[in-house]
């Protein structure tokens, strides 16, 4: 029995229960799914329910007594800036993966060199036998070897040599052997002609890592300048400690003075809370900043690649020398155009775009090829040592496409013009914008020197009103008050004064990098 679908559905309902089965089918369907992924979550859900109801540990369980990781380098007690340089260069984390990259990516650029320069070997070899019960066994043996190499001019060269071993035995033994050699040549007269256009790929591989060990240099001087005003910040950061504790004990001996100046109803009960709660403010403001010191420095010890069980301090007296910058402005922006490695990639970029400009506009070129071969045979003989060569074909062609499609290579020439383009002004764009960092660097740089001169004047004044507020409050003519606002005026200076100095060597140092005249060596210390 046949069941016929037009004669299924051409009755009035026919349609109406087709369109109903469907429904159902993808219903179905959609239940399915549904019923599968929600059994498998609750797999899985149940394996992350098991782990938190049996086997979390609550911070008071025992546990094993805990194994410091070891250091890598053994790290000196008072650590200096280029011990720190040093370690960071050779143990960071993101430095080590940036190294690697390169250098896998040296290593494709060798595959890729002799994918293009030198001749690419294969070769292979089979064995078949085959049997019947009536007829004789045979066997056959075939060995192949080949190569190929690029030619300058886009053609190909294309060697290989086939020898094969035959074997029939019923009664007796059959064996013949042959021996054959191909060499053939194509290549092309109009698109994918000349060595810029077949070797665009080696040639672009040769310019990207040249552009990539541009970026790892200029990632090297950024690094540095890191790790360097990451170590003067803890600098500035212990000498702030430091600077704080000692307002600390100024700020004790106003109270100690305050509550005996009470005691003989010399100061009023205001003023001695006054003085109180001075002391207590400063005390909270040194443990803020011994534990913001304690941070950073954990945060220095794992941007040096170290264990945060590692221990060092900071020497301190590790203040950066000022160092006074007088170039003439005009000068120093000629200078970065002529230095900067980014900039001269860009410009490499631009003639990139160029050159596969040129090479979309050869690809709308018909494929016009010139083929030859030679094929030298030998006849089949009993062995290999009686081969004689008797046949010998020479073969020559020439291969036109008729370009009937071209809109692929139409619209990817035009994608080339409109990226061609695009580079130009983004060249354009890098220039504009050295020019006003360099200018912007220099004008801080002459400002932030300005402010150094002026910060140091600031903090010989307040110590000095310091001396006068201590001396006058102790013969009754100033009250807390004003003792306990002048030594926080001092150590405001005082602080303003380090982190000026250490933002002038920093902007310095961006300066030099961003003129391109920044020279670090191989274990990241800066060469002068």
């Amino acid at each position: 029995m046949r069941l016929s679908l037009r004669r299924f559905v051409r009755g009035p309902g026919g349609l109406t229960l087709l369109v109903s089965m469907a429904a159902g089918c993808e219903a179905y369907t959609v239940r399915g799914a549904d019923v599968e992924g929600y059994r498998i979550q609750h797999e899985k859900q149940a394996e992350v329910d098991e782990f938190r109801a049996t086997k979390l540990r609550q911070p008071d369980d025992p546990i094993a007594p805990h194994v410091a990781e070891e250091s890598p380098v053994e790290v000196p007690k008072v650590l200096t800036l280029d011990e720190a340089i040093r370690i960071a260069t050779q143990y960071n984390r993101n430095y080590q993966s940036r190294r690697e990259s390169i250098f896998l990516s040296s290593l494709s650029l060798g595959l890729t060199r002799r994918d293009f320069l030198e001749p690419v070997f294969s070769g292979s070899m089979s064995t078949l036998f085959s049997d019947t019960r009536k007829g004789p066994s045979t066997s056959s043996t075939q060995a192949t070897l080949g190569a190929t190499q690029l030619l300058p001019t886009g053609g190909r060269l294309d060697l290989s040599t086939t020898s094969i071993l035959s074997r029939t035995r019923s009664d007796g033994a059959d064996q013949s052997t042959s021996l054959a050699g191909t060499a053939s040549v194509t290549q092309p007269l109009l698109r994918g002609a000349g060595y810029k256009v077949a070797f665009e790929s080696l040639t672009q591989a040769e310019r990207e890592l040249l552009y990539t060990l541009r970026d790892f240099e200029l990632f090297r001087e950024s690094f540095v300048i890191d790790v360097i005003s990451s170590y003067y910040n803890l600098v500035s950061q212990k000498q702030q400690v430091d600077n704080t504790n000692r307002s600390v004990v100024g700020q004790k001996f106003v109270a100690d003075r305050a509550d005996a100046f009470y005691k003989v109803d010399r100061l009023t009960k205001i003023e001695k809370l006054r003085a109180d709660q001075a002391y207590l403010s400063s005390k909270n403001r040194l443990i803020d900043a011994e534990q913001s010191y304690r941070l950073s420095l954990d945060r220095f010890k794992v941007s040096l690649g170290l264990p945060t069980e590692t221990e060092f301090d900071i020497p301190d007296d590790a203040q950066p020398a000022f160092v006074p910058v007088n170039l003439d402005l005009e000068a120093a922006v000629q200078t970065a155009l002529h230095n900067r490695l980014d900039l001269l990639t860009q410009k490499d970029r631009v003639e990139d775009s160029e050159r596969q400009l040129e090479i979309a506009k050869n690809r709308m070129l018909p494929d016009l090829s010139l083929t030859g071969s030679y094929v030298l045979a030998s006849d089949a003989t009993p062995s290999f040592g009686g081969l004689a060569f008797r046949d010998d074909t020479y073969t020559v062609g020439l291969n036109l496409e008729i370009p009937l499609n071209r809109k692929a290579e139409r619209n990817a020439y035009r994608a080339a013009m409109i990226s061609a383009d695009q580079a130009h002004r983004s060249l354009r764009q890098t220039e504009d914008d050295l020019i006003l960092e360099v200018r912007d660097s220099l004008r801080r740089l002459k400002q932030q020197e300005q402010s150094i001169d002026i910060q140091k004047q600031i903090v010989e004044t307040e110590t000095t009103s310091v001396r006068i507020a201590e001396i006058e409050y102790q013969a009754g003519e100033k009250s807390t008050r004003d003792v306990t606002e002048a030594r926080e005026r001092l150590l405001n200076a005082q602080n303003s004064l380090i982190e000026a100095i250490v933002a002038y060597e920093i902007a310095r140092l961006n300066l030099l990098r961003q003129l391109g005249i920044l020279f670090v060596d191989e274990e990241g210390m800066i060469v002068k």
